[in-house]
């Protein structure tokens, strides 16, 4: 597969966007047996700058939460294919979450909402 990838008309490598754009596969990339606010500060942890305050930290992932409508499962676990967690729509919000806490500018995702029915889809988006 060849190809070129231009921004503002210019030729330029994706690496250098890679702090403002937030990729979300297709398959989840979920910790199964962390709960669900757990799943979001790992990610902000090591994705987040460590001089940023840990206040902005947790205003950052409640917002995450809230969004995403994620409060009355943040406690729960996300589950694994031996434990059962959190529902399918819940747990694709949550992917979606991990890139979410690093606030990018441009969010792409690879198939939000395959595998879900119509009220999932419609919270997802």
């Amino acid at each position: 597969m060849t190809g070129s990838i231009l921004i503002n008309g210019k030729n330029e490598s994706i690496r250098s966007y890679r702090k403002i754009i937030g990729f979300v596969p297709h398959d989840d990339i979920v910790h199964g047996n962390l709960t669900v606010e757990e799943n979001l500060w790992f990610s902000a942890r090591c994705r987040l700058s460590a001089n940023l305050p840990k206040a902005d930290k947790v205003l950052i992932v409640e917002r995450v939460i809230e969004e995403l409508g994620l409060q009355a499962v943040r406690d729960s676990l996300v589950g694994t294919v031996e434990k059962r967690g959190i529902s399918g729509g819940q747990r694709k919000r949550v992917n979606v979450g991990l890139e979410l806490v690093m606030e990018p500018s441009l969010l792409i995702l690879d198939e939000p909402t395959s595998g879900l029915d119509s009220s999932s889809s419609q919270l997802l988006l």
